[in-house]
């Protein structure tokens, strides 16, 4: 990354469809507002001596990531969109993007994220749209939700079960299509949700069902 400390003036910084496995040395670019790293092999990436104040997307798709690069909620403070599609990161890696205070669009899809802890050490106070859809998530829990603009997409997932008692009554958006329980619902207030809501139950092969298979041929 050393490389691109002379070009002062660099805004767009496109580096995906490479073979990159490392990235090393210091991102210095006072002046870069995007970085794309999409279709590559990386595993691990250091962003600890990195500086790029003016930096808003980023996009690190399609690579080898089981967990965030380190100092990423440092280097990327002032970021306001995020996509980490197609990675293999762990639940843990939320408590890491809580810190992003600017980010307001967070995309996490087909990753390895079996349960998501939604809570305020891990939603971004100015996060407007949360993609956490294509993983295994069993249950959907989300006690704390920082505004009504905020829409929540958990679809292709695995979740059976909701206990509407943790969840927020901020939560105005939820997407949940291809889960075996779809309680997807878009509406501008939450007081009367529960006596108006219509679930669907599906029975869906690649998730561990509580339904039994003759509940699913019925």
């Amino acid at each position: 990354m050393d490389v691109f400390r002379p070009m002062v003036s660099l805004t767009w910084l496109d580096l995906s469809h490479n073979h990159i496995s490392v990235v090393s040395g210091s991102l210095v670019a006072t002046s870069l507002i995007s970085l794309n790293l999409s279709y590559n092999r990386l595993v691990e990436m250091d962003c600890c001596g990195w500086v790029i104040p003016k930096l808003y997307g980023m996009a690190i798709n399609d690579n080898r990531f089981p967990a965030l690069p380190r100092c990423l909620e440092h280097a990327f403070q002032n970021v306001t969109r995020l996509t980490f599609d197609t990675n293999q990161l762990l639940p843990d890696i939320m408590f890491q993007l809580g810190r992003l205070t600017n980010i307001e669009f967070l995309s996490l899809t087909d990753n390895k994220l079996t349960h998501v802890p939604l809570n305020e050490s891990t939603i971004p106070k100015q996060l407007k749209y949360l993609n956490l859809g294509h993983n295994n998530l069993k249950r959907l829990d989300v006690p704390y939700v920082p505004s009504e603009d905020l829409h929540i997409d958990v679809s292709s997932n695995c979740i059976s079960k909701i206990d509407w008692d943790r969840v927020s009554a901020n939560l105005t958006k939820l997407g949940m299509e291809g889960n075996p329980l779809d309680c997807s619902f878009s509406i501008s207030t939450r007081a009367d949700i529960q006596s108006k809501l219509v679930c669907k139950k599906h029975c869906i092969e690649r998730c561990d069902s509580e339904t039994s298979e003759t509940e699913c041929q019925l």
